[in-house]
C-alpha cells in the first residue's frame, strides 16, 4: 500500500513537474504563463488533497474491519 502511494505521487508529481516545463518553455507572455501555473498548481494540490483523504477513509475502514489481537482472544 505504501509503495503504490509512493508511487501515486511521484506520478503526479511528474505530470505536475512536465506541465510546468511545458509551460515555461511555451512563447507566451511570462504573467499569462505565471497564471497558468498557479491554476494548475492549485489544480494538483486540490487533487492530491482529494487523493490523500480518500486513500485515509480507505485505511479507517479497512483498519475498522480487521480484528485485533485481543478481540480474537476475547471469542
Amino acid at each position: 500500500m505504501k509503495n503504490g502511494l509512493a508511487l501515486l505521487a511521484a506520478f503526479v508529481g511528474g505530470v505536475a513537474a512536465g506541465a510546468a516545463a511545458g509551460l515555461l518553455l511555451a512563447p507566451e507572455k511570462g504573467e499569462d504563463q505565471r497564471k497558468k501555473l498557479a491554476e494548475l498548481f492549485e489544480k494538483g494540490k486540490n487533487e492530491l488533497k482529494k487523493v490523500a483523504e480518500e486513500t485515509t477513509e480507505k485505511i479507517k475502514s479497512l483498519k475498522n474491519g480487521v480484528a485485533t489481537e485481543e478481540e480474537v482472544d476475547a471469542d
